[in-house]
């Protein structure tokens, strides 16, 4: 076979301009040696020439990566929109009208005739191992090259005309050449037409042409070439197969992803809340440890196919009656069939596959797929019934033999054999399965290739990382040591930017089945996206979502199947965030370009971590906070940390009474005193302590040695155990395992459960009614003078203490009393009459508790506690909260509408920078308190925009801009909800709701139809959102009708963002256009003569008297606001527009905006003076005279 290298290779290359080619371009594309570069003058040019070049060399195969999802979908739009000649050449069926473009592989059909082999699809991904299946890595991977990586966003910067030189657009040609040679050499190297022929020929896919399924080869998935073996089979046999069904279901939502090698492992867990189909395989409970003995991994080889063969199952052998007798939701009641009946179908081509030593595995997936041509939910429940049986006989065999099973999952067993020698594991594994391998004819056990410690070809050993949580229950003291220092190491190296970004990357996994995070610092697993990142409901706390999401804002490609490596970053001038935020997420070529600082502390504490201390939380002499020192973390934020290890009785440590003061608060949070002087702060230490602020002298500052006054202190001391209530009431609770890191502040229905699905660990609260009382007791010993003394009782400090506290008696006094009052009021340690002791379901503040913040009270007023140190304080039945509500715009609309809310007893922020004396006026007299944007995102819980349709992007920016800056952080799990009510296009709408991907806020797109809200009268205001958001647009529709407005949701198959802004397109293009076309009318005919607009009002009186209605109440309605119609007509036109042949209708509404735009110019003349608005209300006032009594022209009498 000739290497493709040698083989003969034309190179044609196609250039055009963003405006005009660098200086000399031309002539150095002309001198090119290697190839031909052809300059293009326009898009279209370039486009038709491609297709002449295509046509001439007549392609059999087209090789490309990413091709079938984004650049055959972009060379379509673009061949369409700027309509090239001869678009069909693209393939080789001559076509004249466009079909319709689809998305990724429904545009497949423009190529017909043609082979398309895409590196980056189905084929493709199943023949090459790689993590992101970019071309970068495939050419490092496969071909040794280091590919160069262009940035999308510097594109432009390659077209530059404006440089002198050539040179930097010629390196880009050469790039992009550069790259088509690597489509041919990795198709090449991994021989993908030849394994793509041979997959065809097993599948026996025939038709009238070879190209025709070899091409569904090379771009479908093992599902359809199951689906022709099955079929070729039962037609061969004389069987009428089921009919093919398209579209969706009736019944619970199918899992897609028809690909997985295990699917049926997987079908059976639910989705969306939705019942399980059937149950998976079994998973036995673990058994954790780090096992020093050798530990056999068996493992059924291909254990459904197996099964299938083993027990005869198949849709022929199956009692069909018996079949339809099962309910839906039951299982494993089908009887097998009997040794005498022949084998079926299915085991006959599984036994067939097996001896041509083809992948057998993905064969029983058509069972469970919902989509496939032989679903059968009962056969692959039995199926699985079987597996669960054969693994738990298989484990009770184990145990009888006097093995240890420590794990199980669906089709292996972890067996401890018990012996630390090889030969002995080697007989125990062959004697297992031989008694295994004796009950079945057709499954086989066997050990597999993993363990904690491997050993290979009898000796050899390297370490494996699967699976065990590894827990051993000893260890030599180098190996503890060692530990240390390579920990010690990591920390250091990752603070000191050792690694590099690479090493940082998370690529996350995502498939219909699961979601789960695999990182390291040296490397990354990962797996296919299972769905296009906008259809992610909640995509706003989804790091890898919200990165797709700003790659495809910047033009970039994320759909299903691609892999989104980021980065966890800290922004400049922020501390190091405690957990994933998404925001905080960047992909690393942004790292890169923009020099982000990665957060080292959430890698530590979040991905190093957890995992070593689960490996070592059994190793005597460690525990987690020496491991975080040895990270380089506060080790005082790990000690006392809730483990799922421990036991309730875990606190019983040593009595409290018996800790030292040092040990007793090292965990407390320390009173900082901020001097009134300097404005320094600084920690106020006890009067023993040898850096007390307590001297002879006085109380000082630390800093600048000014006093301090008791006054100052009491309000610092005060305010501080306020805000320790005010955390302890917010009541998060975290999992108590650290891998975990599920925190909430929601209370399950299942206890002490942690509530992230599958996690199965129980929860507790972050700051306990424990670490309150310590806390409290902590300001109190700051001032405890006797305490002072008796710590230094038998020391040579003693009778300098006992000076100093003789000199600050009543400053000690003082603060004690300020400290002691809120130990009183807390009854953590005491013992109730009423339940138990300490143990916190009598735990009270008494009611004397009059003096907390403004926080404490609100929290301690809308908190029903259940077991907590307010249960009996707190007995009165819980208010709703009024919400904050943003109106951004005091016109005329949206002063009124805040007006109708105030009413309600909502409060009104606005912003009115810029805006004139009277909207300020305007806005006072309807309660809007002015605010700045900041403020507003921090405190609002709801956002509307209510501005003239020019300004509408600019407020949303504002606005965003604002959520960016963190402000709106401060409150934690509030729901923000912006709303857009401005006449704007679905097109505008759809790009605003993109400025809002990852800020946290939820994108309402609104309108508002009719005039302002009165007292006898509101105006009716239509709501859309994303599917995924039509909780925030419920929220949205209750607090409106609650405070006085009428909102209309609109929602349904298909409804989206854009909706609401259609409906006001076309409500206003009626309307207004109506409005602009008896104004047009007026205007013209007045401008023949006064004459001509009497006989015209005549005209309309005998054949059209409504128009005289509407002419006299909308024209002098919309003289004074005839401005802000002119951008709503500007986005009308761009609504119609977007129809198909709509540049006319477009022109349309363009003109009616300019006729707007001539009304309000002329609004800015003197009255009087005859200008256009003076004719419309004279025109518009004869109307009403002549609608209402059929007379009334002054202008002469009516022509004959």
């Amino acid at each position: 076979m000739t290497p493709p290298e040698e083989l003969p290779c034309i190179v044609q290359t196609f250039v055009r301009p963003l405006d005009h080619f660098p200086t000399g371009f031309e002539a150095t594309a002309k001198m090119n040696g290697k190839g031909s570069v052809l300059p293009m003058k326009n898009e279209r040019m370039l486009l038709n020439a491609l297709l002449v070049a295509i046509h001439k060399n007549d392609p059999d195969i087209i090789v490309g990566h990413d091709f079938l999802g984004v650049s055959l979908d972009v060379l379509l739009h673009r061949m369409r929109d700027l309509k090239a000649d001869h678009w069909s050449r693209i393939g080789r069926f001559r076509r004249s009208a466009w079909p319709r473009i689809g998305k990724q592989g429904t545009n497949l059909r423009f190529l017909t005739g043609r082979m398309l082999c895409d590196l980056s699809g189905d084929a493709a991904k199943s023949m090459i191992l790689s993590t992101t299946w970019s071309l970068t890595e495939l050419c490092k991977s496969l071909l040794k090259q280091q590919r160069e990586d262009i940035d999308p966003d510097d594109t432009t910067s390659y077209f530059d005309g404006s440089v002198g030189s050539p040179e930097r657009l010629m390196t880009f040609v050469r790039h992009c050449e550069l790259d088509a040679h690597y489509h041919m050499a990795i198709a090449a190297k991994v021989q993908m037409l030849p394994l793509t022929k041979q997959l065809t020929n097993l599948a026996e896919i025939r038709g009238m042409l070879i190209l025709h399924p070899m091409n569904k080869t090379l771009n479908g998935g093992r599902a359809e070439r199951n689906e022709y073996i099955l079929l070729h089979k039962f037609h061969e046999l004389k069987f009428i197969c089921p009919d093919k069904s398209w579209g969706k279901k009736s019944v619970v939502k199918p899992e897609p992803a028809e690909d997985d090698p295990e699917a049926l492992k997987y079908l059976s867990k639910g989705k969306g809340g939705k019942k399980d189909k059937y149950k998976g395989g079994l998973v036995l409970d673990p058994r954790k440890g780090l096992w020093n003995s050798h530990v056999l991994v068996m493992d059924f080889n291909s254990l459904y196919p197996s099964i299938i063969q083993e027990y005869n199952i198949d849709f022929t052998t199956i009692n069909k009656s018996d079949v339809e007798e099962i309910d839906a939701g039951e299982e494993g009641q089908l009887e097998l069939p009997g040794s005498e009946v022949k084998p079926g179908v299915l085991p006959k081509i599984i036994a067939s596959l097996v001896e041509r030593r083809k992948q057998v595995k993905s064969m029983y997936g058509c069972l469970g797929f919902e989509y496939s041509r032989f679903y059968a939910r009962q056969l692959a429940a039995l199926t699985t019934h079987m597996g669960r049986e054969i693994l738990q006989h298989t484990k009770e065999l184990a145990e009888s033999m006097q093995l240890d099973v420590l794990y199980g999952d669906t089709d292996s067993l972890f067996v401890n054999t018990n012996t630390s020698t090889l030969s002995d594991a080697l007989r125990i594994s062959n004697d297992f399965k031989k008694v295994v391998n004796e009950r079945y004819k057709k499954l086989e056990i066997d050990v597999d290739a993993y363990a904690a410690v491997k050993v290979v070809n009898g000796s050899q050993t390297s370490i494996e990382v699967k699976g065990l949580d590894m827990k051993r229950r000893e260890a030599t003291e180098i190996v503890v040591e060692q530990i240390h220092d390579y920990l010690t190491s990591v920390g250091e190296n990752v603070r000191t930017g050792t690694y590099q970004v690479e090493e940082y990357v998370i690529h996350k996994v995502i498939d219909t089945y699961s979601i789960t995070l695999f990182t390291t610092l040296t490397s990354a697993s990962s797996q296919r996206l299972g769905k296009n990142p906008e259809d992610y409901p909640k995509a706003e706390g989804q790091p890898h979502v919200q990165v797709a999401l700003k790659m495809k804002a910047k033009g970039g490609s994320a759909r299903a199947g691609d892999v989104i490596p980021y980065v966890f970053c800290l922004p400049e001038g922020e501390e190091p965030a405690k957990t994933a935020q998404s925001d905080r997420a960047r992909h690393r070529d942004e790292v890169r370009r923009a020099g982000l600082k990665i957060d080292a502390e959430y890698y530590l504490s979040q991905q190093i971590l957890p995992p070593v201390q689960r490996l070592c939380e059994e190793i005597e002499g460690i525990d987690r906070a020496h491991l975080a020192e040895c990270l380089g973390l506060d080790m005082n934020k790990y000690r006392n940390v809730y483990s799922s290890s421990n036991t309730e009785d875990s606190s019983f440590g040593s009595f409290d009474s018996l800790k030292s003061d040092k040990e007793r608060y090292q965990d407390v949070s320390h009173f900082e005193v901020k001097c009134r002087s300097c404005r320094e702060k600084f920690e106020f230490r006890p009067i023993n302590d040898a850096e007390s602020c307590l001297r002879p002298e006085g109380a000082i500052c630390l800093k600048c040695k000014a006093p301090l006054s008791i006054p100052s202190l009491q309000a610092q001391i005060e305010t501080q155990i306020h805000q320790q209530i005010s955390l302890f009431y917010q009541r998060w609770v975290v999992c108590s395992d650290q891998t975990c890191g599920f925190r909430t502040r929601m209370m399950g229905v299942l206890g002490h459960l942690c509530l992230r699905p599958g996690c199965k660990n129980k929860v507790a609260f972050e700051y306990s009614d424990e670490k309150l009382y310590n806390q409290l007791r902590y300001y109190a010993y700051l001032f405890d003078g006797q305490r002072a003394l008796k710590n230094a009782a038998g020391t040579a400090e003693l009778e300098n203490v006992d000076a100093l506290v003789s000199r600050h008696s009543e400053l000690m006094r003082q603060m004690s009393l300020c400290a002691q009052k809120f130990l009183d009021q807390y009854a953590w340690s005491t013992v109730s009459k009423w339940g138990k002791a300490a143990s916190g379901e009598s735990r009270t503040f008494s009611k004397r508790h009059k003096r907390g913040s403004a926080v404490d009270c609100a929290i301690a007023e809308h908190m029903v506690v259940g077991n907590g140190p307010l249960q009996n304080f707190v007995k009165t039945k819980p208010k709703s909260l009024k919400p904050t509500i943003a109106v951004i715009g005091a016109g005329e609309m949206g002063s009124k509408m805040a007006l109708r809310m105030l009413q309600e007893g909502a409060s009104i922020l606005t912003n009115l920078d810029g805006r004139s004396p009277e909207t300020w006026k305007r806005a006072r007299d309807c309660g809007m308190q002015q605010a700045p944007y900041s403020t507003i995102v921090s405190e609002a819980h709801y956002i509307l925009s209510v501005v003239p349709p020019k300004d509408a992007l600019s407020i949303a920016r504002l606005v965003v801009d604002a959520a960016k800056v963190g402000i709106a952080q401060k409150r934690p799990n509030r729901r923000i909800i912006f709303a857009d009510l401005n006449a704007i296009s679905p097109e505008t709408a759809k790009q605003m709701g993109g400025f809002f991907v990852g800020t946290g806020i939820t994108f309402i797109d609104g309108a508002i139809i009719g005039g302002p809200p009165s007292e006898v009268y509101n105006p009716g205001i239509y709501l859309c959102a994303d599917r995924s958001d039509e909780d925030a647009l419920d929220e949205l529709e209750k607090v409106s009708k609650e405070y006085g407005l009428k909102p209309f949701t609109l929602k349904g198959e298909g409804s989206g963002i854009g909706d609401a802004s259609a409906v006001k397109m076309a409500n206003a293009g009626i309307v207004k256009g109506t409005i602009a076309l008896l104004a047009s009318m007026i205007l013209a005919s007045h401008a023949t003569s006064p004459s001509t607009a009497t006989a015209l009002l005549h005209s309309l009186h005998i054949s059209q008297s409504t128009f005289l209605d509407q002419m006299s109440r909308l024209v002098p309605q919309m003289t004074p606001k005839a401005y802000r119609f002119v951008g709503e007509m500007q986005e009308v036109a761009k609504f119609v527009g977007r129809q198909p042949e709509g540049d006319a209708m477009a022109r349309l509404y363009e003109s009616t905006a300019q006729i707007f735009q001539r009304i309000a110019k002329s609004k800015e003349e003197k009255p009087g003076d005859g200008g256009d608005v003076d004719v419309l209300l004279a025109v518009a006032e004869e109307a009403r005279k002549l609608w209402e009594t059929d007379k009334g022209f002054s202008w002469g009498p009516p022509p004959n």
